[in-house]
């Protein structure tokens, strides 16, 4: 659990959050001392509409904006999959169902801490 301390030969302490509430993010902030300003920004995520770099002290913040596949896109490639999967005749061709696929924008954010605060006491 992210809560629970980095062991000493860990090198590094990588936490993924998808679509995280609000409090998750403040309890890593506490956790991980990190400056209100990025923290903010996290949590208003889908406003940051271009890329980012910025040093607060010694922790490093990055938003990337990225695409990803529509919720709709990726249930009809998972159909596409199902189909295939069912499908025996080798004339059959996925090409055949496959359209354009639908697209959205998202943000990618990360946090990164040197020393000497890779961990909480």
């Amino acid at each position: 659990m992210f809560l629970t301390h980095r062991k000493p030969y860990m090198k590094m302490r990588w936490v993924h959050c998808a679509r995280v509430e609000r409090p998750t993010i403040l309890r890593l902030a506490v956790k991980y001392q990190l400056h209100p300003l990025p923290v903010e920004d996290t949590i208003q995520l889908e406003q940051q509409l271009v890329p980012m770099v910025r040093k607060y002290n010694d922790n490093f913040f990055v938003v990337i904006p990225l695409l990803r596949l529509t919720e709709e896109a990726k249930r009809k490639l998972d159909g596409y999959k199902e189909i295939r999967r069912h499908r025996h005749d080798s004339d059959w061709q996925l090409e055949e169902l496959i359209e354009v696929p639908q697209v959205e924008q998202c943000r990618f954010a990360a946090f990164a801490a040197g020393p000497p605060h890779y961990d909480t006491e």
